[in-house]
């Protein structure tokens, strides 16, 4: 199993911590939930050689140990907040990662229209991104998924699965975004209509992660090419 040290990429400086983290979550879990999903990616199989696209990548919490471990030009980033990128850019720089070629770009289509044709990548990472998401976007997220997953490749998703519901449910906000409740169902039909196949991984309880005070746990779910 793959372990990345990523103690380098710890924030000295409170101010600057602050300010990132607030672009993409609570504060106090900047190393934590990066060390999590870190963790997370060493089981699931990455190396060196994986070519490794982050759908919802912030402002590089996970990116930056990532962007160092990969093989140079091997990490893609998207996000749709202008605000995310430009602390992104920021911190690759400051950081001297510029020499690891990594790719990161702001997108309304989950990458669709930017990265379809001309890439394909072995392992879609889409951490804390459809617990947002509306019926429309998880759609196009699914599309996106599908047109840049590489043959034998795996995307990993994040999600409040509840099988008590029927269908997705809006409930509650953080900052200016809905939080999102489905069964395993829903997902599993919106990654069929564009051949994946989707199964759950189970829920995440693993150290140093705070759940939101959701009715349900949050679902680790797969998917491949159908």
């Amino acid at each position: 199993m793959t372990v990345i040290d990523a103690s380098r990429f710890n924030l000295d400086s409170p101010e600057l911590e602050a300010r990132v983290e607030a672009l993409v979550g609570p504060p106090g879990q900047w190393q934590s939930r990066r060390d999590l999903q870190l963790a997370l990616l060493g089981e699931f199989g990455l190396t060196e050689r994986t070519r490794f696209l982050d759908l919802g990548c912030g402002s590089l919490r996970l990116g930056l140990p990532l962007i160092d471990h990969l093989a140079p030009g091997h990490y893609t980033g998207v996000d749709i907040d202008p605000d995310c990128i430009a602390a992104a850019q920021g911190l690759i720089d400051s950081f001297g990662l510029l020499g690891k070629a990594p790719t990161v770009l702001r997108s309304s289509s989950f990458g669709f229209d930017e990265l379809s044709g001309r890439a394909r990548f072995d392992m879609i990472w889409i951490f804390q991104v459809f617990i947002h998401l509306t019926d429309e976007h998880v759609r196009n997220a699914m599309r996106a998924i599908a047109a840049l997953l590489a043959e034998g490749g795996a995307a990993y998703g994040t999600a409040f699965v509840d099988d008590r519901l029927e269908t997705l449910e809006r409930r509650g906000n953080w900052r200016h975004y809905s939080l999102a409740h489905a069964p395993l169902a829903y997902y599993r039909e919106r990654a069929a209509e564009h051949g994946l196949a989707l199964e759950g991984v189970g829920a995440i309880d693993k150290d140093g992660w705070t759940a939101a005070r959701q009715p349900v746990a949050l679902s680790m779910m797969k998917m491949t090419r159908a």
